[in-house]
């Protein structure tokens, strides 16, 4: 296996140990240097995954806040425009039932003149 393959994951930080480990026994530097390298780096790539993670989380939560806002939105529309449908029918109804009791006031209005014209009619005898 080539160090580009060691220097990920588990497997990374296993070989960094090893390598810190024989070049810390062997005496040499370099080695030693490049085991705790490499765990550092291991260590900074499962930092940035674990950050990208949470950066993806945070998206996804934003985008259905956004999606929830607006179907907060358009629910709050269909009910303003069946609170004013149902506003209009209202008035549209009281409407109709004005010109009913008109209709009634002139009914029993031309009864009474009729009542009164007769009545006239029979004391002018």
């Amino acid at each position: 296996m080539s160090d580009e393959q060691l220097s990920g994951g588990s497997i990374g930080k296993i070989a960094g140990r090893v390598k810190q480990a024989v070049g810390s026994a062997l005496g040499k530097d370099d080695l030693d240097r490049e085991g705790r390298l490499q765990q550092v780096q291991v260590e900074a790539e499962e930092d940035a995954a674990t950050a990208a993670a949470r950066a993806e989380e945070k998206r996804a939560e934003a985008e259905i806040a956004g999606k929830r806002a607006e179907v907060e939105a358009e629910r709050a529309e269909v009910e303003t425009n069946l609170a004013e449908h149902d506003a209009e029918a209202a008035i549209e109804r009281s409407r109709a039932q004005v010109e009913r009791e008109k209709a009634d006031l002139r009914r029993e209005a031309d009864l009474a003149e009729g009542v009164a014209n007769a009545v006239e009619g029979e004391s002018e005898r």
